[in-house]
């Protein structure tokens, strides 16, 4: 293969699966986030790191959000009127699941994106978004797909909240770091 012509095969396959992803449940995610007062995001790993960008996304339009774990900040109680939202392709993280497990109980609703809505933490969550892969250990495919539509979610639940709330890249700039 052409040096440069695996990345738009990757790109592809990205695309594909990220075209398969339920709409009414990207819908739903972006509810939950419009009505929380305060959004925690909480996953391990690679999916946790690409967690991160929708905290980040939030907090640059305006609003109150956390990452769970997250030692450069002190992350605030969650309680009812807040949301969780969890990135874990397995569903399976156990200390995540028993994150969710205490958001829950404290009153806060949980949105998870995964690849299992059947999994342990799916079972907690209100709202699942599942990006429709699954993990072959002999074809080693499934979990770099998923990162990459994670991280397209995270990115498109942003865009539309700008849209429903008429923000801009003005507002985001407002709010972005400019202590670098």
């Amino acid at each position: 293969m052409d040096r440069y012509k695996w990345r738009i095969e990757a790109a592809k396959e990205d695309l594909e699966v990220f075209s398969k992803v339920d709409q009414s449940q990207m819908d739903e995610m972006t509810e939950e986030i419009k009505k929380a007062k305060t959004v925690y995001v909480a996953g391990f790993g690679r999916a946790g790191l690409h967690g991160k960008i929708l905290s980040m996304n939030l907090s640059q339009l305006g609003r109150l959000s956390y990452v769970v774990g997250d030692t450069a900040i002190c992350t605030p109680s969650i309680h009812e009127g807040d949301l969780l939202v969890v990135n874990s392709f397995s569903g399976e993280t156990k200390t995540i699941a028993v994150i969710a497990q205490c958001a829950k109980e404290a009153g806060a609703r949980v949105v998870l994106v995964s690849s299992d809505a059947e999994s342990t933490i799916g079972k907690i969550a209100d709202v699942n978004v599942v990006v429709p892969i699954k993990l072959d250990y002999d074809q080693d495919t499934g979990w770099w797909p998923f990162y990459t539509v994670s991280t397209w979610i995270m990115n498109a639940v942003r865009e539309y909240i700008m849209w429903e709330t008429g923000q801009s890249g003005l507002d985001l700039m407002y709010y972005h770091n400019n202590m670098e």
